[in-house]
Protein backbone atom coordinates (compact mmCIF):
# COMPACT_ATOMS: atom_id res chain seq x y z
CA UNK A 1 0.00 0.00 0.00
CA UNK A 2 1.21 3.30 -1.17
CA UNK A 3 1.20 6.68 1.18
CA UNK A 4 1.93 10.10 0.10
CA UNK A 5 5.60 11.57 1.39
CA UNK A 6 3.21 13.86 4.02
CA UNK A 7 1.11 11.39 5.58
CA UNK A 8 4.37 8.91 5.95
CA UNK A 9 6.14 11.51 7.65
CA UNK A 10 3.28 12.57 9.71
CA UNK A 11 2.91 8.62 10.86
CA UNK A 12 7.13 9.17 11.45
CA UNK A 13 6.45 12.26 13.56
CA UNK A 14 3.73 10.73 15.45
CA UNK A 15 5.44 7.70 16.19
CA UNK A 16 8.85 10.35 17.31
CA UNK A 17 6.32 12.09 19.69
CA UNK A 18 4.65 8.69 21.69
CA UNK A 19 8.69 7.91 22.52
CA UNK A 20 10.00 8.82 26.11
CA UNK A 21 12.67 11.90 25.64
CA UNK A 22 15.90 9.70 26.66
CA UNK A 23 14.57 7.10 23.61
CA UNK A 24 14.66 10.33 20.84
CA UNK A 25 18.27 11.03 22.29
CA UNK A 26 19.59 7.84 22.40
CA UNK A 27 18.62 7.58 18.46
CA UNK A 28 19.67 11.12 18.13
CA UNK A 29 23.19 10.42 19.26
CA UNK A 30 23.30 7.07 17.45
CA UNK A 31 22.61 8.65 14.37
CA UNK A 32 24.88 11.85 14.69
CA UNK A 33 27.57 9.03 15.49
CA UNK A 34 26.93 7.20 12.78
CA UNK A 35 26.84 10.36 10.08
CA UNK A 36 30.65 11.47 11.52
CA UNK A 37 31.94 8.33 11.52
CA UNK A 38 30.49 7.79 7.49
CA UNK A 39 31.66 11.41 6.66
CA UNK A 40 35.21 11.18 8.41
CA UNK A 41 35.57 7.81 6.45
CA UNK A 42 34.55 9.90 2.60
CA UNK A 43 37.19 13.08 3.41
CA UNK A 44 40.28 10.41 4.71
CA UNK A 45 39.16 8.71 1.51
CA UNK A 46 39.34 11.98 -0.32
CA UNK A 47 42.67 12.59 1.20
CA UNK A 48 43.95 9.45 0.63
CA UNK A 49 43.41 9.77 -3.36
CA UNK A 50 45.04 13.30 -2.92
CA UNK A 51 48.08 11.69 -1.22
CA UNK A 52 48.21 8.96 -3.82
CA UNK A 53 47.76 11.24 -6.95
CA UNK A 54 50.33 13.37 -5.56
CA UNK A 55 53.30 10.06 -5.22
CA UNK A 56 52.07 8.82 -8.59
CA UNK A 57 53.19 12.70 -10.15
CA UNK A 58 56.24 12.66 -8.10
CA UNK A 59 56.92 9.11 -9.45
CA UNK A 60 56.29 10.47 -13.43
CA UNK A 61 58.59 13.39 -12.88
CA UNK A 62 61.58 11.49 -11.48
CA UNK A 63 61.38 9.50 -14.50
CA UNK A 64 60.50 12.22 -17.26
CA UNK A 65 63.80 13.94 -14.81
CA UNK A 66 65.74 10.77 -16.19
CA UNK A 67 64.91 10.82 -19.83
Amino acid sequence: MYFSKELALYKVINKIQKMPPETVVTIGMISTFAVVIVGSWGVFRYIGKIEYQIKENESNLKIQRVY
